[in-house]
């Protein structure tokens, strides 16, 4: 079986940066995420973010589109892991493939290195859940 793509998909680019950069502490959060993935797991990961805009959109039409446009830039497959960031990503995240799909608390919402430990923890026991009955 080849590489499992798992998507980490955010809310939108913060102006100058990268979806979930390094700098900021979601995306170091994920990085954490992904580097406990690497290690025990053959999957390749991918940071993004459901609108390729540097703020968040109100309108209910540019929603959609950047929605729809999220899934031409990635060409998704049946066995690939979207995961889902936070509720608003949850809400308006358009489903147009039968994937598999993991909703996580999105990671800003950690306060002090013990809720930081359980998100990690959390995070990694439901992502390998899901690459194991992947991989079967």
């Amino acid at each position: 079986m080849s590489k499992i793509n798992i998507y980490f998909v955010g809310m939108h680019n913060k102006p100058g940066m990268k979806p979930l950069d390094i700098r900021t502490k979601s995306g170091k959060i994920i990085n954490d995420v992904i580097g406990k993935l690497m290690l025990g797991y053959d999957v390749q990961c991918f940071k993004t973010n459901l609108c390729e805009l540097e703020e968040l959109p109100n309108h209910p039409q540019v929603i959609v589109r950047e929605s729809k446009d999220f899934h031409n830039r990635f060409n998704l497959m049946q066995d690939d892991i979207v995961i889902l960031l936070g509720d608003w990503v949850k809400r308006n995240f358009i489903k147009m493939y039968a994937g598999h799909f993991i909703y996580l608390a999105h990671p800003a919402s950690c306060m002090g290195n013990v809720k930081k430990e359980k998100y990690l923890h959390d995070a990694y026991v439901k992502i390998s859940e899901k690459i194991i009955r992947i991989s079967k």
